[in-house]
C-alpha cells in the first residue's frame, strides 16, 4: 500500500528526478519489509495465539518482535513524513489537487505520528527504557483512524473536484469545438482507456486546437499577428469563426497558447469570448 501510494504521490508531485525517486521508494520499501519479515517471523509465535490488542500489549515489545514491527513502521514514517511535507508546500486553494491536499496534509502527519509513536514506543521498551503500557498503542490506533480518514478525504474530494472542474471546462469551450469539428473531422482524438476526467479534458482542448490551426492554414491566416492581448485575441478568434472574416492583426501565431498557460486553460478563454460572440450576435440580430 505504501509503496503504491509513494509511486502515484511522487508521479503527480514530482517532475525531476522521477525515476531516481521512484526506485529509491521501492528499494526503501522492499529492504524495510524484508528485514521486518526476518526478525519478525524469525522468533516463535506465542503458545497462547493472543488476538491483536493482546499482542501489542503483551509480546510486541519482545526481542524479535520489536525489531520486526520497528522495520516495518520505519517506511510509512518515512513516506507519510515527506507526503506531509509536500502535500503543505505544493497545496494550492486555488485548485482541487490543492484543496486534496490541504485534507491530507493533516491525515499524513497523523499517519507519520501514528508510525514515530509505535517505533519509539518499542524500541524504549525493546531495551529497558521505559516500562510496558497500553496507552501509546491506543493512541496510536486514534491517530491510525484519523489519518486514514482525512488522507480518504482529500483523496475524495481530489478526484470528484477535479471531475467537476474538468466538466465545467468541456462546457465552457464545447460550443466552439463542435463548430470547428464539423469543419475538421479528422482531428478527433480518442482518449486513453482508463484515462481521467482531466486527461479527457486535455484531449478535447487539443482537438479545439488543431482544428483551429488547420482553419488558419485553409483561410491562409497570415503567419505572424499583431502583438494583442490573450482577451484580444480571444475576440478576434471568435469573430473570425463566426464571420469567416480575419480581423485585424489576427495571425496563425497568436492561435498557440502562450507560455505558462495551458492548452485547457486556452481553450476555455476562446470558447467563453466565442459563446459571448454568439450571444451578442443573436441579440443584434433580433
Amino acid at each position: 500500500i505504501c509503496v503504491g501510494t509513494a509511486i502515484v504521490f511522487t508521479t503527480v508531485t514530482s517532475s525531476q528526478h522521477l525515476k531516481k525517486l521512484l526506485w529509491l521508494h521501492i528499494s526503501l520499501s522492499v529492504v524495510t519489509a524484508a528485514l521486518s519479515f526476518y526478525f519478525f517471523f524469525k522468533t516463535p509465535w506465542p503458545a497462547s495465539n493472543p488476538d491483536n490488542r493482546t499482542f501489542d500489549n503483551q509480546y510486541a515489545f519482545l526481542p524479535g518482535y520489536a525489531e520486526g514491527l520497528m522495520l516495518g513502521m520505519a517506511y510509512p514514517f518515512l513516506l507519510c513524513l515527506m507526503v506531509t511535507i509536500v502535500a503543505i508546500r505544493q497545496a494550492d486553494r486555488r485548485t482541487a489537487t490543492g484543496w486534496g491536499l490541504i485534507i491530507i496534509s493533516p491525515g499524513a502527519a497523523a499517519l507519520s505520528t501514528y508510525a514515530a509513536l509505535r517505533i519509539r514506543y518499542l524500541g524504549s521498551v525493546r531495551w529497558g527504557l521505559i516500562d510496558p503500557t497500553p496507552t501509546p498503542f491506543a493512541i496510536s490506533r486514534f491517530l491510525a483512524v484519523v489519518g486514514v480518514l482525512f488522507v480518504a478525504a482529500g483523496v475524495l474530494v481530489t478526484a470528484i473536484g477535479t471531475a467537476l472542474v474538468s466538466r465545467a471546462q468541456l462546457r465552457a469551450f464545447d460550443d466552439l469545438r463542435s463548430e470547428l469539428l464539423a469543419r475538421w473531422p479528422g482531428v478527433l482524438r480518442p482518449s486513453e482507456p482508463g484515462s481521467g476526467a482531466a486527461d479527457r479534458t486535455a484531449d478535447r482542448a487539443a482537438e479545439l486546437l488543431d482544428a483551429l490551426s488547420l482553419e488558419a492554414k485553409r483561410q491562409a491566416l497570415p503567419n505572424q499577428g499583431a502583438a494583442l492581448s490573450r482577451t484580444e485575441v480571444a475576440h478576434a478568434v471568435a469573430e473570425w469563426i463566426i464571420t469567416d472574416r480575419i480581423p485585424e492583426g489576427l495571425g496563425s501565431d497568436n492561435l498557440r497558447a502562450r507560455a505558462a498557460t495551458s492548452d485547457v486553460r486556452w481553450a476555455r478563454e476562446l470558447g467563453e469570448a466565442y459563446a459571448r460572440e454568439t450571444e451578442r450576435k443573436l441579440v443584434l440580430e433580433q
